[in-house]
Protein backbone atom coordinates (compact mmCIF):
# COMPACT_ATOMS: atom_id res chain seq x y z
CA UNK A 1 0.00 0.00 0.00
CA UNK A 2 2.77 2.36 0.92
CA UNK A 3 4.84 1.72 -2.56
CA UNK A 4 1.29 2.62 -4.06
CA UNK A 5 0.79 6.09 -2.65
CA UNK A 6 4.49 6.39 -4.00
CA UNK A 7 3.34 5.48 -7.38
CA UNK A 8 0.77 7.83 -7.18
CA UNK A 9 3.07 10.71 -6.26
CA UNK A 10 1.02 10.95 -3.29
CA UNK A 11 3.23 11.21 -0.88
CA UNK A 12 6.31 13.38 -0.04
CA UNK A 13 8.12 11.11 2.74
CA UNK A 14 7.65 8.17 4.77
CA UNK A 15 7.79 7.92 8.63
CA UNK A 16 7.89 4.50 9.71
CA UNK A 17 7.51 3.58 13.67
CA UNK A 18 10.43 1.19 14.26
CA UNK A 19 7.89 -1.73 14.96
CA UNK A 20 5.61 -2.10 12.98
CA UNK A 21 5.23 -5.67 14.79
CA UNK A 22 3.35 -3.74 17.66
CA UNK A 23 1.65 -1.48 15.60
CA UNK A 24 -2.22 -2.75 14.87
CA UNK A 25 -4.94 -1.63 13.64
CA UNK A 26 -8.67 -1.38 14.22
CA UNK A 27 -9.78 -5.08 13.17
CA UNK A 28 -6.14 -5.49 11.80
CA UNK A 29 -3.09 -7.73 12.28
CA UNK A 30 0.26 -7.04 13.60
CA UNK A 31 3.10 -6.66 10.57
CA UNK A 32 5.44 -9.69 10.71
CA UNK A 33 8.31 -7.62 9.93
CA UNK A 34 10.20 -4.79 11.56
CA UNK A 35 10.39 -0.84 10.05
CA UNK A 36 14.06 -2.24 8.50
CA UNK A 37 11.81 -4.71 6.23
CA UNK A 38 9.60 -2.76 4.92
CA UNK A 39 12.28 -0.08 4.07
CA UNK A 40 14.30 -2.24 2.21
CA UNK A 41 11.89 -2.92 0.33
CA UNK A 42 10.84 0.58 -0.58
CA UNK A 43 14.44 1.35 -1.19
CA UNK A 44 14.52 -1.38 -3.62
CA UNK A 45 11.25 -0.19 -5.55
CA UNK A 46 12.67 3.46 -5.62
CA UNK A 47 15.72 2.35 -7.41
CA UNK A 48 14.13 0.26 -9.77
CA UNK A 49 12.01 3.38 -10.76
CA UNK A 50 8.79 1.36 -9.52
CA UNK A 51 7.54 4.69 -6.94
CA UNK A 52 8.75 7.67 -6.08
CA UNK A 53 11.71 8.32 -4.29
CA UNK A 54 11.41 10.09 -1.37
CA UNK A 55 13.04 10.20 2.15
CA UNK A 56 12.54 7.73 4.40
CA UNK A 57 12.30 8.57 8.42
CA UNK A 58 12.63 5.98 11.08
CA UNK A 59 9.65 6.81 14.51
CA UNK A 60 11.45 5.88 17.32
CA UNK A 61 10.19 5.60 21.28
CA UNK A 62 13.79 5.51 22.58
CA UNK A 63 16.38 8.45 22.79
CA UNK A 64 19.05 5.59 23.38
CA UNK A 65 17.68 4.18 20.58
CA UNK A 66 18.05 7.52 18.19
CA UNK A 67 21.67 8.02 19.46
CA UNK A 68 22.44 4.10 18.46
CA UNK A 69 20.68 5.10 14.88
CA UNK A 70 23.45 7.47 14.37
CA UNK A 71 26.40 4.74 14.41
CA UNK A 72 24.19 2.23 12.61
CA UNK A 73 26.07 2.09 9.25
CA UNK A 74 23.39 -0.10 7.66
CA UNK A 75 20.72 1.64 8.43
CA UNK A 76 21.93 4.64 6.89
CA UNK A 77 21.37 2.74 3.43
CA UNK A 78 17.65 2.67 4.50
CA UNK A 79 16.63 6.00 6.84
CA UNK A 80 17.55 9.65 6.17
CA UNK A 81 16.47 10.81 10.05
CA UNK A 82 15.65 9.17 13.31
CA UNK A 83 12.88 10.97 15.40
CA UNK A 84 11.89 10.40 18.65
CA UNK A 85 8.14 10.12 19.57
CA UNK A 86 6.29 12.78 22.49
CA UNK A 87 8.83 15.52 21.60
CA UNK A 88 9.00 18.66 23.75
CA UNK A 89 8.15 21.99 22.17
CA UNK A 90 11.79 23.02 20.81
CA UNK A 91 12.35 19.31 19.49
CA UNK A 92 8.68 18.53 17.75
CA UNK A 93 10.22 22.45 16.13
CA UNK A 94 13.43 20.84 14.79
CA UNK A 95 11.55 17.72 13.94
CA UNK A 96 9.14 19.73 11.33
CA UNK A 97 12.34 21.73 10.36
CA UNK A 98 13.97 18.68 9.51
CA UNK A 99 11.12 16.48 7.64
CA UNK A 100 10.57 19.59 5.40
CA UNK A 101 14.01 20.18 4.54
CA UNK A 102 14.25 16.24 3.66
CA UNK A 103 11.26 16.77 1.41
CA UNK A 104 12.48 19.66 -0.37
CA UNK A 105 16.25 18.34 -0.57
CA UNK A 106 14.83 15.40 -1.95
CA UNK A 107 12.70 17.14 -4.64
CA UNK A 108 15.53 19.27 -5.93
CA UNK A 109 17.70 16.46 -6.15
CA UNK A 110 14.97 13.79 -8.31
CA UNK A 111 14.52 17.57 -10.53
CA UNK A 112 18.30 17.31 -10.84
CA UNK A 113 18.32 13.53 -11.82
CA UNK A 114 15.57 14.19 -14.45
CA UNK A 115 17.23 16.10 -16.55
CA UNK A 116 18.95 14.57 -19.69
CA UNK A 117 22.50 15.27 -18.43
CA UNK A 118 22.36 15.87 -14.47
CA UNK A 119 24.89 17.97 -13.67
CA UNK A 120 25.59 16.95 -10.18
CA UNK A 121 28.14 19.42 -9.32
CA UNK A 122 25.31 22.38 -10.01
CA UNK A 123 23.02 20.82 -7.36
CA UNK A 124 25.53 22.05 -4.87
CA UNK A 125 25.17 25.19 -6.09
CA UNK A 126 28.99 26.66 -5.42
CA UNK A 127 30.55 30.05 -5.98
CA UNK A 128 32.00 31.40 -8.80
CA UNK A 129 35.49 29.87 -8.70
CA UNK A 130 35.26 27.21 -6.24
CA UNK A 131 36.66 23.60 -8.10
CA UNK A 132 35.13 20.76 -6.30
CA UNK A 133 37.15 17.13 -6.30
CA UNK A 134 36.02 15.34 -9.15
CA UNK A 135 36.22 11.77 -6.75
CA UNK A 136 32.77 13.98 -5.07
CA UNK A 137 30.78 12.50 -7.81
CA UNK A 138 32.89 9.51 -9.14
CA UNK A 139 31.06 6.70 -7.69
CA UNK A 140 27.53 8.49 -9.21
CA UNK A 141 28.75 8.16 -13.19
CA UNK A 142 26.53 5.74 -14.47
CA UNK A 143 22.96 5.42 -14.82
CA UNK A 144 21.78 3.12 -12.07
CA UNK A 145 23.67 4.93 -9.35
CA UNK A 146 22.01 8.52 -10.15
CA UNK A 147 18.96 7.33 -7.80
CA UNK A 148 17.65 10.13 -5.48
CA UNK A 149 17.86 8.54 -2.08
CA UNK A 150 21.31 7.39 -2.85
CA UNK A 151 22.89 10.99 -3.81
CA UNK A 152 20.93 12.46 -1.49
CA UNK A 153 22.43 10.49 1.58
CA UNK A 154 25.99 10.91 -0.41
CA UNK A 155 25.41 14.76 -0.08
CA UNK A 156 23.90 14.73 3.74
CA UNK A 157 26.92 12.24 4.68
CA UNK A 158 29.78 13.04 3.00
CA UNK A 159 29.72 16.92 2.43
CA UNK A 160 27.14 18.38 4.47
CA UNK A 161 27.90 16.16 7.99
CA UNK A 162 31.73 16.05 7.00
CA UNK A 163 33.64 19.28 7.28
CA UNK A 164 35.78 19.42 4.11
CA UNK A 165 35.11 21.83 1.39
CA UNK A 166 32.00 23.08 3.67
CA UNK A 167 32.62 23.17 7.32
CA UNK A 168 30.25 24.27 10.34
CA UNK A 169 29.37 27.08 12.12
CA UNK A 170 31.97 25.92 14.87
CA UNK A 171 34.50 25.15 12.57
CA UNK A 172 34.18 28.40 10.59
CA UNK A 173 34.05 30.49 14.18
CA UNK A 174 37.27 28.84 15.38
CA UNK A 175 39.31 29.58 12.04
CA UNK A 176 38.30 33.39 12.59
CA UNK A 177 39.25 33.34 15.77
CA UNK A 178 35.81 34.78 17.14
CA UNK A 179 32.94 33.45 19.32
CA UNK A 180 30.11 31.62 17.15
CA UNK A 181 27.55 34.13 18.51
CA UNK A 182 29.09 36.84 16.38
CA UNK A 183 28.09 34.68 13.34
CA UNK A 184 24.47 36.02 13.83
CA UNK A 185 22.36 37.02 11.23
CA UNK A 186 22.52 40.72 12.76
CA UNK A 187 26.16 40.74 12.73
CA UNK A 188 28.22 42.53 9.97
CA UNK A 189 30.78 39.89 9.57
CA UNK A 190 27.73 37.41 8.88
CA UNK A 191 26.03 39.51 6.11
CA UNK A 192 29.68 39.57 4.45
CA UNK A 193 29.67 35.78 4.68
CA UNK A 194 26.14 35.05 3.18
CA UNK A 195 27.37 35.24 -0.10
CA UNK A 196 29.70 31.80 0.94
CA UNK A 197 26.98 30.12 2.77
CA UNK A 198 25.85 26.76 1.44
CA UNK A 199 22.61 27.05 -0.44
CA UNK A 200 21.74 23.64 -1.74
CA UNK A 201 19.53 20.65 -1.13
CA UNK A 202 19.20 20.23 2.54
CA UNK A 203 20.56 23.58 3.43
CA UNK A 204 17.96 24.06 6.21
CA UNK A 205 19.07 21.30 8.41
CA UNK A 206 22.13 23.38 9.52
CA UNK A 207 24.51 26.02 7.68
CA UNK A 208 27.53 25.00 6.07
CA UNK A 209 29.87 27.77 4.82
CA UNK A 210 32.42 27.30 1.48
CA UNK A 211 35.34 27.35 3.27
CA UNK A 212 37.42 27.74 0.26
CA UNK A 213 35.57 31.38 -0.82
CA UNK A 214 36.03 32.41 2.66
CA UNK A 215 39.60 31.70 2.46
CA UNK A 216 39.92 33.93 -0.61
CA UNK A 217 37.57 37.35 0.61
CA UNK A 218 40.37 36.78 3.78
CA UNK A 219 43.33 37.14 1.36
CA UNK A 220 41.21 39.57 -0.78
CA UNK A 221 39.72 42.23 1.79
CA UNK A 222 41.39 41.40 5.59
CA UNK A 223 45.17 39.92 4.89
CA UNK A 224 47.19 38.01 2.10
CA UNK A 225 48.02 35.30 4.60
CA UNK A 226 45.27 32.78 5.87
CA UNK A 227 43.76 32.66 8.96
CA UNK A 228 45.06 29.79 10.22
CA UNK A 229 48.90 31.29 9.54
CA UNK A 230 47.82 33.53 12.41
CA UNK A 231 46.76 32.98 16.67
CA UNK A 232 43.17 33.80 17.54
CA UNK A 233 43.98 37.06 18.93
CA UNK A 234 45.70 38.03 15.54
CA UNK A 235 43.07 37.29 13.51
CA UNK A 236 40.50 39.27 15.62
CA UNK A 237 42.93 42.11 15.57
CA UNK A 238 42.72 42.11 11.39
CA UNK A 239 39.25 41.43 11.42
CA UNK A 240 38.74 44.93 13.59
CA UNK A 241 41.05 46.36 11.35
CA UNK A 242 39.14 45.88 8.40
CA UNK A 243 35.52 46.55 9.97
CA UNK A 244 36.76 49.32 12.01
CA UNK A 245 34.07 50.58 14.90
CA UNK A 246 31.24 48.69 12.70
CA UNK A 247 31.49 45.58 14.57
CA UNK A 248 32.92 44.45 17.81
CA UNK A 249 34.76 41.30 17.53
CA UNK A 250 35.19 39.02 20.84
CA UNK A 251 37.87 36.63 21.24
CA UNK A 252 37.03 32.88 21.26
CA UNK A 253 37.64 32.14 25.28
CA UNK A 254 39.76 29.41 25.33
CA UNK A 255 39.99 27.66 28.48
CA UNK A 256 43.23 26.18 29.58
CA UNK A 257 44.14 22.55 30.16
CA UNK A 258 42.04 20.89 32.69
CA UNK A 259 44.31 18.64 33.87
CA UNK A 260 47.65 20.59 33.09
CA UNK A 261 46.59 24.66 33.62
CA UNK A 262 50.24 25.66 33.45
CA UNK A 263 50.46 24.16 29.95
CA UNK A 264 50.55 26.55 26.80
CA UNK A 265 47.75 25.11 24.25
CA UNK A 266 48.07 26.41 20.48
CA UNK A 267 45.46 29.16 19.73
CA UNK A 268 45.78 28.18 16.00
CA UNK A 269 42.66 26.96 15.46
CA UNK A 270 41.55 25.15 12.63
CA UNK A 271 39.16 22.48 13.97
CA UNK A 272 36.90 21.79 17.39
CA UNK A 273 36.47 18.87 19.12
CA UNK A 274 34.43 16.62 17.89
CA UNK A 275 33.00 16.26 21.24
CA UNK A 276 32.72 19.42 22.57
CA UNK A 277 33.34 20.92 19.86
CA UNK A 278 35.65 23.72 21.70
CA UNK A 279 38.42 25.21 19.36
CA UNK A 280 41.28 22.79 18.95
CA UNK A 281 44.40 23.06 16.82
CA UNK A 282 44.85 19.58 15.73
CA UNK A 283 48.72 19.38 17.16
CA UNK A 284 46.59 19.25 21.03
CA UNK A 285 43.78 17.23 19.52
CA UNK A 286 44.09 12.71 19.80
CA UNK A 287 42.68 12.05 16.02
CA UNK A 288 39.57 10.23 15.82
CA UNK A 289 38.89 7.02 14.00
CA UNK A 290 36.83 7.10 10.82
CA UNK A 291 35.45 3.94 8.79
CA UNK A 292 35.50 5.32 5.84
CA UNK A 293 36.86 8.62 4.48
CA UNK A 294 37.11 10.43 1.21
CA UNK A 295 40.11 13.05 0.25
CA UNK A 296 37.98 15.77 0.46
CA UNK A 297 37.41 15.29 4.31
CA UNK A 298 39.18 17.10 6.84
CA UNK A 299 40.65 14.79 9.83
CA UNK A 300 38.59 14.56 12.67
CA UNK A 301 39.64 15.62 16.77
CA UNK A 302 39.03 15.46 20.57
CA UNK A 303 40.15 17.59 23.16
CA UNK A 304 42.74 15.78 25.13
CA UNK A 305 40.11 16.00 28.47
CA UNK A 306 37.80 13.97 26.28
CA UNK A 307 40.64 11.65 26.28
CA UNK A 308 41.82 11.20 29.78
CA UNK A 309 37.74 11.32 30.85
CA UNK A 310 36.03 9.48 28.17
CA UNK A 311 33.21 8.41 30.87
CA UNK A 312 32.17 11.91 31.10
CA UNK A 313 30.84 12.36 27.45
CA UNK A 314 28.06 9.82 26.31
CA UNK A 315 29.56 10.25 22.49
CA UNK A 316 32.54 8.08 23.83
CA UNK A 317 30.72 5.86 26.39
CA UNK A 318 28.61 4.74 23.16
CA UNK A 319 31.48 4.37 21.22
CA UNK A 320 29.98 7.03 19.00
CA UNK A 321 33.39 8.94 18.86
CA UNK A 322 36.43 6.24 18.90
CA UNK A 323 40.12 8.06 18.73
CA UNK A 324 42.50 6.48 16.29
CA UNK A 325 44.50 3.24 17.08
CA UNK A 326 47.76 5.08 15.60
CA UNK A 327 47.07 7.35 18.88
CA UNK A 328 48.00 4.71 21.00
CA UNK A 329 51.20 5.89 22.23
CA UNK A 330 50.32 9.56 22.83
CA UNK A 331 47.22 8.08 24.96
CA UNK A 332 49.18 5.88 27.03
CA UNK A 333 51.98 9.08 28.20
CA UNK A 334 48.86 11.19 28.45
CA UNK A 335 47.12 9.43 30.84
CA UNK A 336 50.11 8.34 32.65
CA UNK A 337 50.84 11.80 32.84
CA UNK A 338 47.34 12.82 34.40
CA UNK A 339 47.95 9.95 36.71
CA UNK A 340 51.12 11.30 38.26
CA UNK A 341 49.59 14.73 38.07
CA UNK A 342 46.56 13.92 40.06
CA UNK A 343 48.83 11.82 42.63
CA UNK A 344 50.54 15.20 43.21
CA UNK A 345 47.46 16.90 44.68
Amino acid sequence: MVSNKLSENAATGVVLDLRLDECVPKKGKPARYLAQTLAQALRTDMANGKCLDVPIVLWSISQKFKSKFSRDILSHDLFDACIVKDPDDCELTRQATLLSALSNGYRIVRKCLESKKPDLEALLVPPDGIELDRGIWEEFQSVSTKVAHRVSMHIRSNMLDRNGPLVSTEILSARLGIEIEQLDARSTLSKVLKNFEYSGPFSEISKRWWWSSVLDWWKSEVDNRSPLYYTSSERVRLLREKFGGKSKFVELNFPKSKEFPSRELSLRFSTVCLVTKRPLDPVDGFLVARGHSYPWQDEEYVCEDVVIRPSKYARMRNNEVVVSSLEKERVDRLKAQSKAARGKK
